[in-house]
């Protein structure tokens, strides 16, 4: 069995999200660039308003010149120093909408890596004219940011996660028929911040179905994730019920499942950067073929735990786990 330990040097990234950080809020004062940056951040590339820094860097702007090549301007290192930012990105996750471009000129405030969004209390922020400020990390700031951050919905190469799903929050009727398919309905968590920082905007669920297929060993069914909107699943609707309408495809209930299944929402941070990579290799005698199996892990996590529900065949179509508290959900038949 061969082992193998990657890790990142978290002072050495900070380091340098924080000189990419003085060279970009210097440009903020290009309200050029403050547009683009909204456009670019409204296009929801990932399902939030995030963008991808090898993406931004490449745009022209009127003068032909390209945003990248204004950064190095004043800084010609910066490309360089990104490169060593893994999946570093951009996002407006606050008033991306309503931020009026012309008028205000944003902080471009940094989330240092290799922390948990518990482990940080405040937050360091550039203007334009390179002072710095410090944020409440646990208090949303009341007009728009530029957050520099990495991609919790991209892998190293900016592709989008697999299972990513951008649901589109399409209403349900509550028909039931045997052995019919399971759709996701609502998901609601009264207070988003209690699971996701504000700088990371909205929410990336994830859901664990898991089975025992005729008693035997558990499977997985569904392993995906869902992006909810910190808006939508905070909201209360007029008909009594709240948070977002998924509507999504879930699976069909066999008879080989058994009367129960099990749901597991947590709330999807990327798992850190470290990884442990091992891989088994095997040669039957005499065969002259060898396999090899490797897989790449995650060392430590910082996702959070939302809710583990067990969900009863028997039970109607639209009942609701989780209790509320913190998150529930709906299913529909």
């Amino acid at each position: 069995m061969r082992l193998e330990y990657k890790s990142f040097d978290y002072d050495e990234i900070n380091q340098n999200l924080e000189k990419v950080a003085f060279s970009l809020a210097a440009q903020m004062n290009d309200p050029e660039i403050r547009k683009i940056i909204k456009d670019e951040a409204l296009k929801q590339f990932d399902g939030d308003y995030d963008i991808l820094y090898n993406h931004l860097k490449n745009i022209k702007t009127k003068d032909g010149k390209s945003i990248g090549e204004k950064l190095m301007l004043k800084n010609k290192n910066i490309h360089a120093q990104a490169t060593k930012i893994p999946k570093f990105q951009l996002s407006v996750p606050i008033n991306c909408e309503s931020w009026d471009t012309e008028n205000h000129i944003p902080l471009v405030v940094i989330i240092p890596q290799g922390k948990s969004d518990k482990e940080i209390s405040r937050l360091k922020a550039i203007d334009y004219k390179g002072n710095i400020h410090f944020l409440d990390a646990k208090k949303v700031p009341n007009e728009p940011v530029v957050v520099l951050n990495e991609s919790e919905r991209t892998d190293e190469n900016g592709n989008l996660l697999e299972n990513l799903v951008l649901s589109t929050n399409r209403n349900l009727s509550n028909g039931r028929l045997e052995n019919s398919a399971e759709y996701l309905g609502r998901i609601y968590a009264p207070n988003p911040s209690a699971l996701e920082a504000w700088w990371d905007s909205n929410l990336e669920m994830r859901l664990v179905v898991s089975v025992r297929p005729n008693g035997g060993t558990p499977t997985s069914v569904i392993d995906a994730i869902y992006n909810a909107s910190r808006t939508c699943i905070s909201e209360q609707h007029s008909n009594g019920q709240h948070g977002c309408y998924f509507g999504n495809f879930l699976f069909t209930w066999l008879p080989s499942y058994g009367q129960t299944i099990t749901y597991t929402w947590i709330e999807y941070d990327g798992g850190g950067l470290d990884t442990l990579t091992f891989s088994v290799s095997y040669a039957p005698p005499n065969s002259g073929i060898t396999s090899t199996i490797s897989r790449t892990i995650n060392r430590s996590t910082w996702d959070e735990h939302a809710n583990q529900s067990t969900v009863w065949r028997g039970e109607a179509s639209n009942t609701e786990y989780g209790g509320g508290s913190i998150f529930s959900f709906r299913i529909f038949f």
